[in-house]
């Protein structure tokens, strides 16, 4: 599985930004609680804190806690989450729910907020509130951006947060299957704030389409997840045409955000084919296509060209040979495979890279 975080001007992987912080689950609030809009008393409270201590300030980052509840202590419905420091609500979205099935009470789940700033060795510290009374209602935040799309029953999709825009593939079926080239890839281009689309989805792959899809499988107020997954014959060589691979892509758009998150799997057994690859971590060579070697490269890709209104012609990577980091040209008029990953280390450094435009 790959991760990337897809912005306006280029297509990086997901970097974690590790702070250090800590979380106290207690019956009282550090601060009192806000005045609720359907008047409900919330008594059941976990407070998270937040404590940096690597003197770094940090700003608009996405945290979760884990919580847990006692039998009958708290329904989904009724969670709200409050600031301590203004005493005002928050957005919040949970995942990894888990509920009893008799009495829908919450037993389990992750919360997730926005974080809007952080300074060097402070702290902050949110509380969020609940109730086992069924009269409580979900929040109601107002002048919350939402992500809003086209019908999704169309072959193309458009997708936006306010900020940031995709094109992603729909819901087609094919009566007979279709050549990939002819399909297109399942992302189909990204706009960012200066309003111009980038990008084009493309398919490397020999075996043809059957059909692909794509569904809504999260929605809430601090992210919306859509998946698109393509359906294929089987690859030559392999035998049959009923139970082909599929390629999945799973995009997380953030209302006001000028970025989304895309995580990619596919089931497509590895074909491997011999393809110019630059020999990434010879900076003094790295200008000199002599140096490249042809190696085995995976013959099946799932491409998105950015070809059109974007040239980017720089690669930022890790070195494969070092820890270190390397700044090479990109040469569009070659096919070549870059690659950033030690096969023996895996642990130690993941394939990602960086491209730009000067």
């Amino acid at each position: 599985m790959s991760r990337h975080i897809l912005r306006a001007c280029c297509i990086l992987p997901v970097l974690s930004l590790i702070s250090i912080r800590s979380f106290e689950l207690c019956n009282v609030a550090f601060a009192a609680a806000p005045r609720f809009d359907d008047g409900r008393p919330r008594p059941v409270t976990r407070t998270f804190r937040l404590k940096e201590l690597l003197e770094h300030t940090y700003s608009d980052e996405l945290v979760s806690f884990p919580v847990a509840f006692r039998p009958g202590e708290c329904l989904p419905a009724s969670l709200r989450l409050s600031d301590d420091t203004s005493g005002t609500e928050i957005p919040f979205q949970t995942s990894d729910a888990q509920t009893n099935e008799k009495s829908g009470d919450l037993i389990s789940a992750k919360v997730w907020f926005w974080v809007d700033s952080l300074p060097a060795m402070g702290e902050r510290s949110y509380t969020l509130h609940g109730s086992s009374s069924k009269k409580c209602r979900p929040p109601r935040l107002a002048g919350r951006q939402e992500v809003t799309y086209s019908d999704l029953e169309e072959d193309s999709v458009e997708i936006s947060n306010g900020v940031f825009s995709l094109r992603v593939s729909g819901n087609a079926t094919f009566a007979e299957p279709r050549r990939a080239e002819e399909v297109g890839g399942p992302l189909r281009g990204f706009k960012g704030v200066d309003g111009v689309w980038r990008g084009a989805g493309e398919l490397q792959v020999e075996s043809p389409v059957k059909r692909h899809i794509l569904k809504i499988v999260e929605q809430g107020p601090l992210w919306t997840v859509f998946v698109s997954r393509f359906y294929f014959v089987s690859p030559p060589g392999t035998g049959g045409t009923s139970t082909g691979p599929f390629y999945e892509m799973r995009c997380t758009i953030y209302p006001g955000r000028d970025f989304c998150r895309v995580t990619e799997k596919s089931t497509f057994p590895l074909r491997l084919q011999p393809m110019p690859r630059d020999a990434v971590g010879i900076p003094e060579n790295a200008d000199n296509t002599d140096t490249w070697r042809t190696i085995p490269c995976p013959a099946d890709n799932f491409l998105l060209n950015c070809d059109a209104n974007w040239k980017a012609d720089r690669l930022y990577a890790a070195n494969t040979f070092s820890t270190k980091f390397v700044n090479h040209p990109l040469l569009p008029d070659r096919l070549r495979v870059h690659t950033a990953i030690r096969p023996a280390l895996p642990f130690m450094d993941a394939g990602w890279f960086a491209t730009y435009s000067t």
